[in-house]
């Protein structure tokens, strides 16, 4: 057992994944905007990519 797994809480972690399963619609909003956004950008990089390329080219 490592010392992480000695020190860790499981009153913290439930609680912590609790919180995090239930999301407000300001959540959900930034999610559906994040989505969206990086939508955009594989898209804008599919667009640029041919044979040859590299990653960092298309990064820019």
């Amino acid at each position: 057992m490592s010392d992480l797994q000695k020190e860790a809480s499981a009153t913290l972690i439930k609680a912590i994944v609790a919180q995090r399963s239930v999301k407000t619609g300001e959540e959900i909003a930034e999610m559906d905007k994040a989505l969206h956004t990086t939508k955009a950008m594989y898209l804008a990089a599919m667009k640029q990519t041919r044979p040859g390329i590299k990653e960092a080219q298309l990064a820019g």
